[in-house]
């Protein structure tokens, strides 16, 4: 599960339609401003965004973008599919394609392992809780457990998976 350039501008250009007013429809240009991403690579982006039903586009007059859904309704994985493909995660994160059950890489059996909890994030994290910086699983300051229970050996930290404690891991680092 490679992402590309494009999954990152993408993926600017919907948090910041995210962060206006409801409905508020922006011209492609203003996107590219206030995001500094390349019009031209980012028109395409879009025009992908809105055919699979995450963006509105309108001509005309009043031509530009805005969500199609409020952003709490958006989910991470639908945005990342939209543009990389609907088999997003089903590729190996180390070699793309050319790693699958027939043709294993050496490190597919570790993949098949983390997975199950990236798929996990893509699909529990919202636009919305992107828009607001809110990813973490816990809310700032709130304490965090010593001890995670066993099922969940990956915690979110942010935009990633980190394994065990996020508490000790932060007193640790300098």
């Amino acid at each position: 599960m490679h992402l590309s350039r494009e999954s990152e501008y993408g993926l600017k250009a919907m948090i910041y339609l995210a962060q206006q007013p409801p409905a508020k429809v922006l011209t492609l240009h203003q996107i590219a401003e206030a995001k500094d991403l390349p019009v031209g690579f980012l028109a395409k982006t879009l025009q992908k965004l809105a055919r699979r039903g995450l963006l509105q586009s309108f001509r005309g007059r009043q031509r530009g973008y805005c969500l199609a859904r409020e952003a709490s309704q958006i989910r991470l994985r639908e945005v990342l599919e939209a543009i990389e493909g609907a088999d997003l995660t089903e590729r190996c994160i180390f070699w793309g394609r050319r790693c699958g059950e027939t043709n294993p890489c050496v490190l597919h059996r570790g993949w098949r392992e983390v997975k199950p909890h990236l798929t996990e994030f893509l699909e529990t994290v919202t636009l919305g809780e992107l828009a607001k910086n809110r990813t973490s699983a816990y809310e700032p300051g709130e304490q965090i457990p010593e001890t995670l229970p066993a099922e969940e050996p990956l915690v979110r930290d942010r935009y990633r998976l980190i394994p065990g404690n996020v508490d000790k891991r932060r007193k640790e680092s300098p």
